[in-house]
């Protein structure tokens, strides 16, 4: 579902398509990052 949200976001206009890829940007480090903790630590 996450993935679906920017993606309709992206649709509507360029200030919430710069919006979106930031918000995406951010829930992609957050899944991620707990990810490489636990592969590298």
């Amino acid at each position: 579902p996450f993935l679906k949200i920017p993606m309709m976001i992206l649709k509507k206009s360029p200030y919430h398509q710069k919006r979106a890829k930031v918000l995406f940007k951010k829930r992609i480090n957050l899944l991620i990052s707990p990810i490489t903790i636990v592969h590298w630590g």
